[in-house]
C-alpha cells in the first residue's frame, strides 16, 4: 500500500500566505466580517515531490460562528508557472507581469504565468484569482469543511480559503491528506477506478479510521500534565485519587500538584505531605503544628476539644480559595486528626515601650548601624 503522506498547514504557512481581511493571532486565522464582506487566504503551493502526483483529501479545523460561508479553492499542476490565452485574464496579469499587450488586435496572446506572484499581487482582484483555478482545472466546495481531491493532479497544490457573510471566527489548521483514503487498494484491481462513485463511497469510513488514527496517535498527551487540556486534567486527578473539584485551583498549580501525586499519595496522613501540598498551592512552605506531640493532654475529651493539626499561613489568600485549600490539606491529613489553618496578617514591630498583642513580631536585635563616613572595619559587632 502506498505510504500516507499528512501536510499540516499552520502558522508558519499562514504567515507565508497571502491574506486579506483574516489576521493571525495565537498561531491561527481569525476572522470578524460583516455581512457582505469577504475575506481570502491564499496559501503558498505544497510540494508533492513527484510529478504527478494524486492528491486525497482537504481537512479544515476551523470554528465558525454568525452566518459565514467557507469556501475552499484548490488546484494541482506539474509547475509553478503556466502559459495562458485570453482576454479576460490578461487584464489581471498585466499588472502582475508587467506585459505589454498589443491593443485593437483582437488576437488572444500567450502569457507566461508565475502562480504564486499572481496570488500575492493585491493590485489583483480577487474575483480574477477565482478565477484561474477554475480555468486550470481546479475544484471548489462550499460551506463544507473537507474537499476531497480526487481529480487534482500534479506534483505542486494551491489552496485558497474564502470566508464571507458576517460573524466570527478562527481557522487552527489545514490538512492535506496525500493519500486520501487507505481502503481502496486492498480491492481487486477492476474496483480501482479513481474518483468513481465506489471510491468516494470509502473515503468516507476512510476519513472517520484517519481521524480515529490520529488521536490514537496523540492519546498520550491526554496523560501528560504538561499537554493535557484543563477538563482533561480534572479526570486525570481523579483517576490519581485528588479530588480538586470546585475550581479553586489554578491551571498551573493543578499542573503541578498532579506531577506530586506520586508522593503525596505515598506519604499521605504525614507532615511532609501537607507541607508539600502547602508549597504547591501557596508557592512557599507554611508552618505545620502538631499540638498533639507539644501538649501533653490528659483525658480524651480535652483531647477533642483542641487541634491537632494548626497550619499558621503567612501568604495572603483570597477568601474563595481558602475554603478550596482546607478542602485539599483535608485529604493528606492524618485519619482522626482535626486541623485548623490560621491566615497571618501582616504583623506590626514593636519597641520596648509597647506590649505584646496577637500576631506580634518582636524587633531584630541589632549589633551595629552604618553611618555617614564611617566603614565597616571601624564597627566592633558584638
Amino acid at each position: 500500500m502506498a505510504e500516507q503522506r499528512i501536510y499540516t498547514i499552520k502558522n508558519n504557512r499562514f504567515k507565508g500566505a497571502f491574506i486579506k481581511g483574516f489576521s493571525i493571532k495565537n498561531d491561527t486565522l481569525q476572522i470578524k466580517i460583516n455581512n457582505g464582506e469577504k475575506a481570502f487566504c491564499y496559501l503558498t503551493a505544497l510540494d508533492g515531490a513527484e510529478e504527478n502526483q494524486k492528491w486525497g483529501r482537504i481537512q479544515i479545523h476551523a470554528e465558525l460562528m454568525g452566518h459565514l460561508n467557507l469556501q475552499i479553492h484548490a488546484m494541482a499542476l506539474n509547475e509553478k508557472s503556466v502559459k495562458i490565452q485570453g482576454t479576460g485574464m490578461q487584464k489581471g496579469t498585466d499588472m502582475q507581469q508587467g506585459t505589454d499587450m498589443q491593443q485593437g488586435t483582437g488576437m488572444k496572446q500567450e502569457i507566461n504565468l508565475d502562480i504564486e506572484k499572481f496570488f500575492g499581487n493585491d493590485a489583483i482582484e480577487n474575483g480574477k484569482k477565482e478565477e484561474l483555478f477554475e480555468l486550470l482545472g481546479g475544484i471548489r466546495t462550499k460551506q463544507q469543511k473537507e474537499c476531497l481531491l480526487y481529480s487534482l493532479k500534479g506534483r505542486y497544490l494551491w489552496i485558497a480559503l474564502t470566508v464571507e457573510g458576517e460573524g466570527i471566527g478562527e481557522i487552527q489548521s489545514v490538512k492535506v491528506y496525500q493519500k486520501g483514503d487507505d481502503f481502496m487498494e486492498v480491492f481487486p484491481e477492476i474496483y480501482q477506478e479513481r474518483n468513481s462513485f465506489f471510491h468516494r463511497y470509502l473515503s468516507v469510513f476512510s476519513a472517520v479510521y484517519q481521524d480515529f488514527g490520529c488521536e490514537l496517535e496523540h492519546i498520550c498527551e491526554l496523560f501528560d500534565p504538561d499537554t493535557a487540556q484543563y477538563k482533561e486534567l480534572l479526570e486525570l486527578a481523579g483517576w490519581l485519587g485528588l479530588n480538586v473539584k470546585g475550581d479553586f485551583l489554578e491551571e498551573v498549580t493543578l499542573r503541578a500538584l498532579i506531577k506530586h501525586a506520586y508522593f503525596l499519595n505515598k506519604y499521605k496522613g504525614t507532615k511532609a505531605a501537607l507541607q508539600r501540598v502547602l508549597e504547591i498551592v501557596l508557592g512557599e512552605p507554611a508552618i505545620i503544628c502538631e499540638k498533639c506531640i507539644e501538649a501533653h493532654i490528659q483525658n480524651e475529651k480535652e483531647q477533642r476539644q483542641k487541634e491537632d493539626i494548626v497550619i499558621l499561613i503567612k501568604t495572603e489568600v483570597e477568601q474563595k480559595h481558602k475554603t478550596g485549600l482546607l478542602f485539599l490539606l483535608e485529604q493528606f491529613k492524618p485519619m482522626k486528626c482535626s486541623m485548623r489553618i490560621i491566615f497571618l496578617k501582616q504583623s506590626g514591630r514593636m519597641d520596648e515601650h509597647t506590649y505584646m498583642d496577637i500576631n506580634a513580631m518582636a524587633e531584630d536585635s541589632v549589633f551595629g548601624y552604618l553611618d555617614k563616613g564611617q566603614t565597616e572595619q571601624n564597627i566592633k559587632m558584638k
